[in-house]
């Protein structure tokens, strides 16, 4: 593994991020979100293959403590 010499940020190419609170949408809007926030490397930093991403956003948010959520 080579490490850049610089930092870079994931930019999302495409419509935006769907909408939390409907139900046809809550697997892509966990995926762009963990994408954006939770730091990775590889995919597999963000979600387990046996885990779906709505689940693995869960985990992530239960990790926040309360001086994050303001």
């Amino acid at each position: 593994i080579i490490r850049r010499s610089f930092r870079v940020v994931p930019v999302l190419v495409g419509p935006s991020i769907p909408r939390r609170e409907r139900e046809d949408t809550t697997e892509r809007y966990a995926r762009a979100i963990l994408t954006l926030f939770c730091p990775w490397r590889n995919v597999l930093d963000i979600c387990d293959p046996y885990t779906s991403w709505s689940n693995a956003l869960q985990l992530y948010q239960s990790s926040f403590t309360t001086e994050s959520n303001k």
